[in-house]
């Protein structure tokens, strides 16, 4: 039997007080799960961190409260409207395994099928911070102040990270795992709920990093494992969303 354990990676980019943001030049979240002779359990990555909304470039004046204005952040989407692309690398050899670019888009229509009501205003309410209408989200979320910040927790439901364990491994695995999380600019992330648009709304995110699980194979398992000259995993990529509209036009 293989035992199991949970793993917290930082993220490999983060400046010393851990808060990132587009508007300060952050275009990527990187995080690096190093080689081991383990396996990791691909469905219970989450990226976890603090989610805050400013309507000033200052943080410190008054306009930064967004509570007075018109914007908000799209309520179905939650914390996946800042995911732009999700790319995973081999760590040791730097080959992309997936990329998958439009997350946030493919991120709208995948949670219309699988989320109901229901969803939006139970749990994933905390996990991502989507709700069910837009005043609840800028109510809840949105104008909660430049003092707070809101906590999260997402799965990343790519091809790669819904399929099978996944061998960390540089002797039977892929050499450890680069998942890096490009962010979406402040003007797409956000938008007016009225006529009225400030331009210099912009969010910032605190300490973000990864929880996982990995599983470490006994030493019979283990044993048969470092004997192999070769492998493969397999999974369902997702990699060209929206890549391709209309391939030819109707007759």
């Amino acid at each position: 039997m293989s035992s199991g354990r949970f793993l917290e990676i930082s993220c490999a980019n983060a400046p010393s007080d851990k808060l990132m943001s587009f508007r300060a030049g952050v275009s990527e979240l990187v995080f690096e799960i190093p080689e081991m002779d383990s396996m990791l359990v691909p469905t219970s990555v989450r990226l976890c961190g603090k989610l805050r909304c400013y309507g000033s470039f200052d943080k410190t004046s008054a306009g930064a409260d967004l509570t007075a204005t018109q914007m908000s952040i799209n309520p179905r989407l939650g914390v996946y409207g800042f995911m732009n692309t999700i790319t995973a690398r081999s760590l040791r050899h730097q080959t992309t395994i997936e990329q998958v670019r439009n997350f946030n888009r493919f991120m709208s229509s995948y949670l219309s099928l699988t989320s109901s009501v229901q969803d939006l205003t139970g749990h994933q309410s905390q996990s991502v911070l989507s709700s069910s209408n837009y005043l609840e989200q800028k109510t809840n979320l949105v104008d909660q102040g430049t003092d707070t910040s809101i906590s999260f927790s997402a799965p990343l439901p790519t091809g790669l990270l819904t399929s099978g364990l996944i061998p960390l491994s540089s002797k039977f695995g892929i050499g450890g795992l680069q998942l890096s999380v490009q962010l979406e600019s402040d003007s797409q992330f956000f938008y007016s709920t009225g006529g009225t648009v400030n331009a210099e709304t912009w969010y910032e995110i605190e300490n973000p990093h990864l929880v996982m699980e990995v599983r470490d194979p006994n030493p019979d398992q283990l044993s048969q494992l470092m004997k192999q000259s070769s492998g493969s995993i397999s999974y369902q990529s997702i990699s060209s969303y929206y890549d391709t509209i209309a391939s030819s036009s109707p007759s």
